[in-house]
């Protein structure tokens, strides 16, 4: 598992449940394809404890 430290750069809302949140990342961009998930630290520190699953939608380039 390798951390990194990425900054959202947009924050759509679909509906009341759900949002498509963007972010640019070297590292995950990778090898990556729709359907695969990665784990979201929401914050240091570990609250809370576990990480955030979240599911790759849809991956463009190599960022």
């Amino acid at each position: 598992m390798k951390d990194e430290e990425v900054v959202i750069v947009k924050n759509r809302k679909i509906n009341d449940k759900y949002f498509n949140l963007s972010f640019r990342s070297k590292y995950l961009s990778r090898g990556i394809r729709p359907g695969q998930f990665l784990n979201v630290q929401i914050e240091p520190g570990g609250d809370p404890f576990l990480r955030r699953p979240f599911s790759y939608y849809r991956v463009q380039g190599d960022t």
